[in-house]
């Protein structure tokens, strides 16, 4: 075996080292361009000069890969690789340590891609092909005929397999992951020997992409990712064995061409662009569906639900939003939502029936002063409602708020009218109307209590007449007769005369009657 195939092996690690998350074309003539660069952290061990060799990459631009692919069938392309490796190499277990020293490789690969997809996230590739690489590595030479870092550059063919699932995570946001096996035994040349080499690697990968550019076909993603490699080479008596693993961490931007019209997953597919589209369902408790519910969208035409329960609003513009949806018997709702450009968003909107207060509106009326009168509006008129008191405004008008739900007892009053009093039957977070109307109290016809106050000779007296209940004090005229006009009711009459008996009597009246009576007073003895 040569050592430039050992060489091949291990640099065909480095150079073949493409993430699990490239995009791989979904259909014929797609175009693909990646560039990578990451940081790692590598840790080799070689047997069989008696010595450990460690490369040093951590905090350096350690790997920079630019790759292109173009299928020029669903599943046949061909791709093309550069690299370039830059990081520190020392060593140690043998005579004169190795200082840090600053080593690189170039690699430059070719070859056909095979594609298989069972699934529109999966896809498994087989790669074929031709390598030119350099690859540092430990050979015996120098002055003193030590233990060396020495660069093989080789040619040679390649091949391996990789396993990749790539998935929609949120609207241009996409996760991958996957893996890559390579088994590789075509002649490598190990420093200081000359027996058959084997050799394989192993990659495992994941990483996001973020879908964040479109210029019509073209498409433009940027991504970070994690990879962990393991590589390792021996001869079948092991005297000889290469084992390298290597911990990277990359940044990717990725750019490539999708043909008019495709429909592909994760980043495959176009960037969406262009209006948004709104579908879904409203419902009430229990997931029934409201048939002729109203869904409202700023700068689009309401739209009604459907015997199902379901709308669809079409064209909207991209962006965040407030939509509203109302129905008869339930709660107005407003959904914040955010439309992606030429996305799909799907909600199901929830409708609950009001069960909070409502609001009386109401109007005082006096009425009619005759048959078929128009009434008259009436203000100041007081309104009484579970709430507490409020007073009618110049037109009648009054309000009471947060009252009810269901029925609700309004009483009006206005001095001069009969009160007024309605039961209003008040909805949930609704509004009830009510007109009252107060009747002016009839005019009462007093009673008159009339009479003479005489002497027991029948002689006229002019005496005081009081009448408490009424707050009523006067004086007979000089013939004693006197005339008091009152409310019906029950009174106390006292009749007073200098040098006669203090008289009283007890008079109850009503409406509109007449009280006539004589009044004897004797004279006081002496």
């Amino acid at each position: 075996m040569s050592r430039p195939l050992l060489c091949h092996l291990l640099l065909w690690a480095l150079a073949s080292a493409a993430w699990a998350g490239d995009p791989a074309a979904s259909l014929e003539g797609q175009t693909r361009l990646d560039l990578d660069l990451t940081l790692a952290s590598r840790d080799s061990t070689q047997q069989g000069l008696g010595t450990i060799m460690r490369f040093a990459g951590v905090a350096t631009p350690a790997y920079l890969r630019l790759s292109a692919t173009h299928f020029i069938h669903p599943v046949l392309g061909v791709n093309a690789d550069f690299g370039a490796d830059l990081f520190g190499i020392y060593g140690d277990g043998f005579r004169d340590s190795i200082d840090h020293q600053y080593e690189h490789a170039l690699t430059i690969a070719g070859g056909v891609v095979v594609r298989a997809r069972p699934l529109d996230e999966l896809s498994l590739e087989g790669q074929v092909g031709y390598l030119y690489g350099q690859l540092p590595t430990l050979d015996i030479g120098g002055p003193k005929n030590d233990v060396i870092a020495a660069d093989v550059t080789f040619t040679g063919p390649h091949l391996g397999a990789q396993l990749r699932y790539d998935f929609d995570l949120l609207g241009p946001l996409t996760a991958q992951a996957g893996a890559r096996w390579m088994p590789l035994a075509l002649g490598v040349d190990v420093p200081g020997t000359s027996t058959q080499v084997s050799a394989w690697q192993l990659q495992v990968n994941a990483g996001l992409s973020y879908r964040a550019l479109s210029f019509g076909e073209v498409q433009v993603a940027f991504g970070a990712g994690y990879e962990y490699a393991v590589a390792s080479a021996s001869t079948a008596s092991r005297s000889y064995i290469l084992v390298q693993r290597a911990h990277r961490f990359g940044l990717t931007v990725r750019t490539w061409l999708v043909p008019a019209g495709a429909d592909m997953k994760g980043l495959d597919r176009s960037l969406p662009s262009g209006p948004g589209r709104i579908h879904g369902l409203v419902v009430r408790e229990g997931n029934a569906p409201i048939p002729g519910a109203k869904v409202e969208v700023p700068g689009k035409d309401p739209v009604l639900t459907g015997e199902d329960g379901r709308f669809s609003v079409e064209k909207v513009p991209p962006g965040p939003l407030a939509m509203t949806v109302t129905a008869a018997g339930f709660k107005s709702r407003a959904e914040s939502v955010n439309v992606t450009p030429g996305g799909e968003l799907q909600l199901t909107v929830t409708l609950q029936p009001p069960s909070g207060p409502g609001r009386i509106r109401g109007t005082a009326f006096a009425a009619a002063a005759q048959q078929g009168g128009a009434r008259a509006p009436l203000a100041e008129v007081t309104v009484v409602g579970p709430k507490g008191v409020v007073q009618a405004r110049a037109d009648g008008t009054f309000t009471l708020d947060e009252v009810g739900p269901g029925p609700v007892q309004v009483k009006a009053t206005l001095k001069g009218y009969k009160p007024a009093e309605e039961v209003v039957s008040v909805p949930p977070e609704g509004e009830a109307a009510v007109e009252l109307t107060l009747v002016r109290e009839s005019a009462k016809v007093l009673a008159s209590m009339r009479g003479q106050v005489r002497t027991l000779r029948g002689k006229p007296v002019s005496a005081f007449l009081k009448i408490p209940e009424a707050q009523i004090s006067t004086r007979t005229g000089t013939d004693g007769r006197f005339t008091v006009r009152l409310p019906g009711g029950k009174y106390t009459v006292v009749f007073e005369a200098p040098g006669y008996v203090r008289q009283t009597k007890t008079v109850e009246v009503a409406d509109g009657d007449q009280a006539i009576f004589y009044v004897d007073l004797s004279r006081e003895d002496r």
